[in-house]
């Protein structure tokens, strides 16, 4: 249901593609269809090459598939760039941890970081990914 409404937002609004192609690629994440979710992520590239947002969610999707050292680099170079956003802090941690980064990993997690998660439920389940 929730792709088929997508299809309908990007009709009405194609302004928003990019972030159309976001929330398809983390509807296929989170349907453990990984394989699906990155042909969006690479669409709204194509039309955003800088697109924070689709880029965290890249390295989200490397993390999910184990390329843990191609994450940290993407979400790193994201954070170089707006340090506030707090989806790429909390999902770099996760990064981090699971490559065995511990220090770099606790560092991500700031009180901005947890206060974000009570207003964005991506954040909620990463953190909640990172805690676990």
């Amino acid at each position: 249901m929730a792709l088929h409404e997508s299809s309908t937002a990007l009709r009405l609004n194609p302004a928003a593609a990019t972030l159309v192609y976001n929330d398809r690629a983390r509807i296929y994440g989170y349907q453990g269809q990984v394989e699906l979710a990155r042909p969006e992520i690479q669409k709204g590239l194509t039309l955003d090459p800088r697109q924070r947002l689709l880029r965290t969610s890249l390295g989200y999707l490397d993390f999910r598939q184990g390329d843990y050292a191609k994450a940290i680099r993407t979400l790193e170079s994201v954070l170089r760039e707006d340090t506030s956003l707090r989806v790429a802090c909390a999902t770099l941690a996760l990064c981090y941890l699971a490559a065995g980064q511990r220090a770099e990993a606790a560092a991500m997690i700031t009180e901005e970081t947890l206060a974000s998660a009570d207003a964005d439920g991506d954040m909620a389940y990463r953190l909640a990914t990172y805690f676990a």
